[in-house]
């Protein structure tokens, strides 16, 4: 979302023909607008991290005894969160190049992200470990061996190809957002 309001508020706001003009060089306005999405979707990614294992820790404290948490599955998680929050806010620069409209492309964004992809990936895992949340899953890597949703991380990417196909998609959208931002008028 941060990267899509990134590109997208130029447009609603009515900014880009004096950002363009500023700076005639589209692709040095973009290449700036990717990095700082990139590091967006960093800050808010490792925010949220925080914030979700402090609460996750300070819930646990009124409910002894529980299952410890280790802290390799708090590095496997912290490093999903690294790279997927600067790898998305790369590709939301480029679906908010793509698609010039802020609500039509936050909306869709957060029906692909919260619905559609969810169930590709719950139902068609085959396809759903190479979508971005599938391969976020996979970088996770977290074994939860027996359980009732069917649920096994052998059917997801290990980390290292759960990387290169996230680092895929922001190539892509990348390059879509060069396009479409470079001959556009």
């Amino acid at each position: 979302i941060m990267g899509i309001l990134i590109m997208t508020n130029e447009y609603r706001h009515g900014t880009a023909v004096g950002t363009f003009l500023v700076t005639p060089k589209r692709s040095t306005v973009l290449f700036a607008k990717l990095i700082a999405a990139s590091l967006a979707g960093l800050v808010v990614q490792i925010f949220s991290y925080i914030f979700a294992v402090g609460s996750g820790f300070f819930a646990l404290t009124f409910f002894e005894p529980h299952a410890p948490v280790p802290g390799e599955l708090l590095m496997k998680v912290f490093r999903a969160t690294v790279i997927s929050g600067l790898v998305l806010g790369i590709v939301g620069v480029g679906l908010g190049a793509l698609v010039k409209n802020q609500v039509v492309a936050v909306t869709g964004a957060v029906i692909w992200t919260l619905i559609v992809e969810g169930l590709i990936v719950a139902f068609v895992e085959s396809i759903g470990k190479y979508l971005p949340a599938g391969a976020i899953t996979g970088l996770v890597n977290v074994d939860f061996g027996e359980n009732e949703f069917n649920f096994a991380i052998e059917n997801y990417l290990s980390p290292g190809p759960a990387t290169l196909v996230l680092l895929g998609y922001a190539a892509v959208f990348s390059i879509i957002a060069m396009r479409t931002t470079l001959r556009r008028d």
